[in-house]
Parts: structure tokens; sequence; C-alpha cells
């Protein structure tokens, strides 16, 4: 096994061939090129289909994406068309992969495995775990200023970015204890709410 470099808080540590961490003193560990939230697992890549298109697909899709791209203003129709400047020829379709205003002219199959790619994305995620955790903290958070319940700090923050990360940087036993200290809260400032 070769020396793998992770990035923790506070500083970088090595894991030498024999499996042993040197420089043992940081804290909780994430793999150095990751990129966050959208990071992809292993064998998916981003498409790119367009700007912030972070949907993970086949490396096979994303060359196909950038083809299109490369390809895109032949496939459109000469002085536009009943759907404007944007009409594509005959035989293509707007590809809509990152949205609407995805106006690349492509073929129907690759429109619909756009849209199944889009379907598959939270499952192709590296870190499901944590991305289910920061979305279920955004929506307690959100829960929490329904019933007025005025409560701060990072437990009770509204990004999810900074749950993410949190979740990322800490272990099963923090997230459960974090997860039913939330709850937990959330269910006092309810029964409240309602006695009001």
């Amino acid at each position: 096994m070769a020396a793998v470099r992770i990035r923790k808080a506070g500083g970088v540590a090595t894991i030498g061939p024999s499996g042993l961490l040197l420089l043992a003193s940081f804290g909780p560990a994430t793999a150095i090129g990751d990129f966050g939230p959208d990071t992809c697992a292993e064998g998916f890549v981003w498409r790119e289909a367009g700007p912030n298109d972070h949907v993970c697909v086949s490396p096979e899709t994303r060359d196909q994406a950038r083809r299109d791209n490369a390809e895109a203003a032949s496939r459109v129709q000469p002085g536009g068309g009943a759907w404007g400047p944007d009409t594509c020829k005959q035989g293509y379709v707007w590809r809509e992969a990152f949205g609407p205003a995805d106006h690349v002219c492509v073929a129907v199959e690759t429109r619909t495995t756009a849209r199944n790619d889009n379907r598959q994305a939270g499952e192709r995620k590296k870190y499901p775990i944590c991305q289910t955790y920061a979305r279920d903290a955004i929506q307690t958070a959100a829960a929490a200023v329904t019933f007025n319940c005025m409560f701060s700090g990072p437990r009770w923050d509204a990004t999810y970015d900074q749950h993410f990360h949190w979740c990322l940087d800490n272990g099963n036993r923090a997230i459960s204890r974090e997860i039913q200290g939330r709850g937990t809260e959330l269910v006092m400032c309810q029964q409240n709410y309602t006695v009001r």
C-alpha cells in the first residue's frame, strides 16, 4: 500500500505503507481530493454539462456531454424556429440536464439519460450519510423557526454545508448524539408552542 495523505483539522497527516497513522495528533479526517458535498462515489465523475453541474455520472456520459457541448452550434436550426433562436434541428431535443436553460441540442436518448442521471444523483454521491444528516438538520432548523423556538448556535444553523462538513469531521456516536439532541430540543419547543 502506498502512503496516503489526508487532510485533518489543523494540518496534514500521512498513513504510511504499513497502514499506521503518522502524526496522529489531529482531529477527524477527510480525504484530500474530495470536493465537499458533491463528491462522487467511486466510478462516477461530475457531468459538467454546464456551470456547476455536479451530477455524478459515468465517465462516458461526461465525455458525451463534452461532445454535445462542442457540437451544440451545429445542431441548432439556422434562423431559429418555433422555440426561439435555440430551436433544434429535426432529430434533436434540448438536453435540459441542469435545468430548463440547458438548450444544448442532443439525441432524444441523451436527454433521457440526463433525466435518469438526475434522478439517481443522490445515490451516486460519496457521502450519503452526511448528505442525509445535513438535509435533516436544515429541515429541523426550519421547523424550529416555524414553532418560534428561538434556538441559536451551530446546531440550529440553516446552512447545508456547515452541517455536512461537521458530519464529515465527526464519528457516528457524535452524529447520533447531535441528531438526538436536536430532536429532543425541537420536541420540547413544539410542546411549549402547543400549550401557548
